[in-house]
């Protein structure tokens, strides 16, 4: 049942994002369009907009996923969706510290509910055709997104349970990196490996050479959700995630290694 509901996340994924590029390009507002082009409008503001949005949501899955919905809808171009793409890797550090310092993260996709009920109630009761009911369902399409992928991380989250922080030691540093990217991409969860891995320093079961390439794969799993979220998509909404892909292989130092190219 657990996998079950596991792919049933993928699969309401997949639809919100559909529901948000269709409601996106429905709603065709240019005070929309206008303004997340101002505000992206050089690599330098796009980075910004990322890490405050990944600041601020919590998740760099969701910034990702919107961002692709907008390429997706023309509501921005790709050269502008790249600095947004880039911010948002650099935002959901924001939540590493929030673990080490507070021991918690805020969990946004608890308000996937009521953002699906302003939705609804929107798409229900608002004038047919009108703009508020294509907000409506943007609103919803983007409440299907944050249950999607609460969906997708607590249908998974009894992986995490079963990792016996003991048996980290001792590990190749590639393991490491492996280890934390492949638990990242089943439990869709980079805040939980970071709980992991500052659960196993604090019993100094590992040190911070190892920590680093754990975070780093950690990382690298986070791509899984935008490459779901490219299946059956636009050349350019897989342009953006192929892009993603690309800057955590060759924009990232690899463990162990020098860095060698930089894209």
């Amino acid at each position: 049942m657990q996998i079950f509901l596991f792919f049933s996340g993928i699969a309401i994924l997949l639809l919100a994002m559909k529901q948000m590029e269709s409601a996106l390009t429905k709603l065709g507002s240019n005070q929309l369009q206008q303004g997340l082009q101002h505000f992206t409008r050089t690599p330098a503001h796009g980075i910004f907009f990322g890490l405050g949005a990944t600041a601020l949501l919590q998740s760099s899955s969701i910034v990702g996923l919107m961002t692709m919905a907008f390429v997706g809808a023309g509501v921005i171009p790709f050269r502008n969706a790249v600095g947004v793409i880039l911010g948002s890797n650099l935002g959901t550090t924001f939540t590493g510290w929030l673990v080490a310092f507070l021991g918690f993260t805020l969990n946004l996709t608890e308000l996937s509910i009521p953002v699906l009920g302003v939705g609804a109630l929107g798409i229900v009761f608002l004038k047919p055709a009108s703009q508020p009911k294509r907000a409506a369902r943007f609103v919803f399409a983007f409440g299907l997104l944050l249950m999607s992928l609460a969906l997708m991380k607590d249908s998974i989250g009894f992986v995490v349970e079963l990792i016996d922080v003991e048996r980290l030691q001792n590990l190749p540093t590639l393991v490491y990196f492996g280890f934390g990217a492949i638990l990242t991409a089943v439990i869709q969860s980079s805040s939980a490996t970071m709980i992991i891995t500052l659960s196993a320093m604090h019993a100094d079961l590992i040190d911070l050479h190892s920590a680093a390439a754990l975070i780093i794969g950690a990382d690298l799993g986070t791509v899984s959700t935008i490459i779901i979220g490219a299946i059956g998509a636009t050349a350019v909404k897989k342009q953006v995630a192929l892009d993603q892909t690309q800057r955590y292989f060759y924009g990232r130092r690899r463990p162990g290694k020098r860095q060698t190219r930089v894209v």
